[in-house]
């Protein structure tokens, strides 16, 4: 009985995990056709997210489930998977009543609209009637004047002929009066000139006399301004202990903690939409000892795992199977509520472009420090002291040099407590393996396996670093034992079987429980302090 109610619940669980897709759409759909609901978007997507999550958990096998990731130590009941189920069912729900009702209101927005317009165009052409009317009555009347006029211009030839002679007497008597008053007229300039030669040189006088006091009021301002400007540079070479600013991570790191959230959440929607056989390209990880020993052991390491999955020259390809397991293990790490592990994450891939602030080595470390500055405040209300950093560190940071990057990321990492991990999860590292960054990334590199190996007082320091294709640099001087490599024909042979099973019924679909969550013997997972 208790193993058919199980079936049950898988089939329901699949059966959720079949239509989340088509949900996804038609949430990017409403979303796009009424931006007014990307709040209920967002809230069903953080639904989901939860949801897939537990009931992941309910398909493994319960003695297997905390050897891979921290939070299915405890796996959800049947009641657990029917509320998560309710409560995608719910979301869902609200979201298309929202829709119906932003439908409902536009139909009507609609019609409203259309009646406006109809009375605005019977409006509009009831002026233009009556404006044609009045143009005909215009032109009628226009007609009956130019026949007037005709009468009216007969007789003008005739008076142009009695006006001429007019004209020439009037220019007779004109020379005569011309001549009489230019005579008077220089009588008066003469007079005036001198007058106007006065006025003149008095407004002149006066307008020097004000631009002159201006000039002086000028030259003061920019005198005091300059005394006040040369006292602040003064002061700004020579900070005092208590006059220094405080390092943040909006004014001097610029690197907001939400970018690296939006890009997570990138990768895992992008995720969702990969096939069987990519998502069967990572289940090598899981079943490996030295990822194992990574995750739970109670002391600090580095990991470099090498996916051969794709070409360094594949530029297309920035997000890959790799990609979404380093996503999964960062929100397993991140939801933890009651944990006392930080997990801070990065995707190469995600920032390649020549444009982007927070791409490269120096765009990585100022994101780490960032998120880890964040952590450190919201996990144990702890605020960063940056007081202990030389003056010339602002500066240096300001220009971005890597090496004070590297030195302000470890003196914040030694203020985590001792009892805390921080887990530091690089997707990717090997794309920043570029000539013209390959010196910064060398000094990220060796900078946290130095404070790996060490670890002599702060937290536990996990690094995952992860690449799609098999590094060239980074990994020449790095111990054998802290790589792992992927064999791509072990990675087929493991696809090939559930690929099988999965298309050998095609009238009926069969459900199969993951193959990296099949029970196998091992040690219990220690637990992360």
């Amino acid at each position: 009985m208790l193993l058919k109610q199980q079936a049950t619940y898988r089939k329901k669980i699949l059966d959720a995990f079949e239509e989340i897709p088509r949900i996804i759409l038609e949430a990017e759909s409403r979303k796009k056709d009424f931006p007014q609901l990307r709040h209920l978007v967002d809230d069903l997507y953080n639904v989901l997210f939860k949801a897939m999550t537990k009931l992941n958990a309910y398909l493994l096998p319960k003695n297997q489930a905390a050897k891979v990731f921290p939070i299915f130590a405890k796996a959800p009941s049947s009641s657990d998977v029917d509320l998560e189920l309710e409560s995608i069912r719910k979301a869902v729900s609200t979201l298309q009543e929202r829709a119906n009702i932003l439908c409902e209101c536009l139909i009507v927005d609609i019609h409203k609209l259309g009646e406006k317009t109809g009375r605005e165009l019977k409006a509009e052409l009831h002026a233009t009637r009556h404006n044609a009317m009045s143009t005909l009555l215009g032109t009628q009347s226009l007609g009956r004047q130019v026949s007037q006029v005709e009468g009216i211009i007969q007789p003008i030839p005739d008076q142009i002929q009695g006006l001429q002679q007019s004209m020439d007497g009037l220019t007779e008597r004109f020379d005569t009066g011309e001549k009489a008053t230019i005579n008077a007229m220089t009588s008066m300039a003469n007079r005036a000139g001198i007058e106007a030669q006065n006025y003149m040189a008095n407004m002149f006088t006066s307008m020097r006399q004000e631009l002159e006091g201006m000039i002086e009021d000028n030259f003061q301002k920019r005198e005091r301004y300059l005394i006040q400007f040369m006292e602040w540079r003064r002061k700004s070479k020579d900070p005092g202990p208590c006059s220094r600013p405080a390092l943040s991570s909006t004014d001097i790191l610029a690197a907001p903690f939400e970018v690296a959230t939006r890009d997570l959440d990138i990768v895992v929607q992008e995720g969702l939409h990969f096939s069987p056989a990519q998502q069967g390209q990572t289940q090598w990880l899981l079943k490996k000892d030295r990822f194992r020993q990574w995750l739970s052991a109670n002391c600090s390491d580095l990991l470099l795992v090498h996916g051969n999955l794709t070409d360094a020259s594949n530029f297309g390809v920035r997000i890959s199977s790799l990609s979404v397991v380093s996503a999964t293990i960062a929100t397993a790490i991140a939801q933890q509520a009651n944990g006392d592990a930080i997990a801070l994450y990065y995707f190469c891939g995600l920032r390649m472009s020549s444009n982007d602030d927070l791409g490269g080595p120096q765009g990585l470390l100022r994101c780490l420090t960032s998120r880890l500055i964040v952590g450190l405040k919201s996990r144990y209300g702890i605020a960063a002291n940056l007081n202990l950093l030389d003056g010339s560190y602002f500066e240096a940071l300001q220009h971005r040099d890597i090496g004070c990057l590297c030195a302000v990321f470890r003196s914040i990492l030694v203020q985590v407590p001792s009892y805390a991990t921080v887990y530091c999860i690089l997707d990717g590292i090997a794309w920043y393996e570029k000539a013209e960054m390959l010196q910064d990334l060398f000094n990220v590199v060796q900078s946290l396996y130095g404070m790996v190996e060490g670890a002599s007082q702060g937290p536990l320091l996990k690094v995952l670093l992860t690449s799609p294709f098999r590094s060239r640099c980074i990994a020449s001087d790095m111990p054998t034992a802290r790589q792992i490599f992927l064999d791509p024909e072990a990675v087929m042979l493991e696809c090939e079987p559930s690929q099988r099973m999965l298309f050998s019924h095609p009238g009926e679909r069969t459900y199969e429980v993951p193959e990296y969550a099949m029970a196998r013997g091992g040690a219990s997972r220690v637990p992360i302090h």
